[in-house]
């Protein structure tokens, strides 16, 4: 579907008028645009921003039609910056650009929902059926990694933010909030050797509380890090408080508060 738009000032017809034409008429599109009351998308400008999320309706009939012309018009192009890296100057920039911006809400459940229903690229693919499989394959055989690279990830896993919360952590949040007790997710505990970030972190009190899933936890026994952590938050003066998935199920508000009393009078009088 072609558009035909005239110029106001010389009346020739093009499919859009663009700063090279209205350079001729010494004029700016903004100076256009301002002289005869229009918007860059009655100059034809906006076909250039559908990646943007501007509509491309007032053009194309059918978005995907549009879609097909733009991707057929850059198969086979190389991008100008392929295989150029960016400098450090580059990335602190974009670095500074980015810091303390925060998604909504409303753009992180449109993401989540533009990603469902997608299907990954690899899926099913084995490295004797597929070639990139069978590349990515080779370039990681025999690769290992450091006991100092091992050490650099738990370090920054331990200061990383967690978002995802288990179901029982979040009810006993909704408890104690209920109960007026202020705490602290996902603290990282740092003076201990066996580092790692708690459940929820009762600073008044000193006091941590562990939601042990059943089976991640090895009920009931506990793991072997459950059993030393024990150990050196104890050591480090810290109160501990650990319940099982199959408690925290049952539990309501009276249950967790009675729990909660005996566990830090019986650590306090030891």
């Amino acid at each position: 579907m072609d558009i035909k738009l005239y110029c106001k000032i010389c009346g020739k017809c093009f499919k859009s008028i663009t700063h090279k034409h209205l350079k001729k008429h010494n004029m700016t599109i903004k100076e256009y645009t301002n002289k005869f009351n229009l918007k860059n998308k009655d100059l034809g400008l906006s076909r250039s921003c559908i990646w943007k999320g501007k509509s491309s309706k007032l053009f194309y009939k059918d978005v995907k039609s549009y879609e097909e012309k733009v991707h057929k018009s850059l198969k086979g192009r190389v991008s100008p910056n392929k295989g150029q890296k960016m400098s450090e100057e580059q990335k602190k920039k974009i670095g500074i650009a980015n810091k303390g911006k925060i998604c909504s809400k409303e753009t992180r459940k449109k993401l989540s929902d533009s990603h469902k229903g997608n299907i990954t690229w690899n899926k099913g693919l084995t490295k004797e059926t597929d070639l990139r499989v069978n590349k990515y394959a080779n370039n990681l055989e025999g690769h290992i990694v450091t006991k100092e690279a091992r050490r650099k990830i738990k370090k920054a896993r331990l200061l990383q933010k967690h978002t995802w919360e288990t179901s029982i952590e979040k009810k006993i949040q909704i408890i104690l909030k209920e109960l007026n007790i202020p705490f602290i997710k996902h603290k990282p505990i740092l003076n201990i050797e066996h580092k790692y970030q708690c459940d929820i972190y009762i600073q008044d009190l000193n006091m941590i509380i562990e939601c042990d899933g059943n089976y991640w936890h090895n009920y009931p026994l506990g793991t072997k890090n459950d059993k030393f952590r024990n150990i050196e938050l104890k050591n480090a003066e810290y109160k501990i408080l650990r319940l099982w998935e199959h408690q925290i199920n049952k539990m309501n508000k009276i249950d967790f508060l009675n729990i909660f009393k005996e566990s830090y009078y019986n650590q306090i009088n030891i």
